[in-house]
């Protein structure tokens, strides 16, 4: 299993996954959810693992739950 960390941009109002110029494991995460309840982060995880066609389980935020700039641990089998 191999483990890395991701650094998650997260914004609001459209849905994208894009991989930010000149930033190494820098994903920026555009989503229509609004953060209220989590309902914005689940839509970051579920997002990055779309985008790394990985399953949802794969991905965790480890910090920056009430943050824009977020740290996701992916694990790949």
């Amino acid at each position: 299993m191999k483990t890395f960390k991701l650094l998650v941009k997260a914004k609001q109002r459209e849905e994208s996954v894009t991989k930010v110029k000149n930033a190494e494991n820098t994903l920026l995460v555009k989503t229509k959810e609004r953060p209220i309840k989590g309902n914005a982060n689940r839509a970051v995880i579920a997002a990055v693992a779309r985008h790394l066609e990985i399953p949802l389980g794969s991905v965790v935020l480890k910090s920056g739950m009430r943050s824009k700039l977020k740290v996701a641990v992916v694990d790949i089998d």
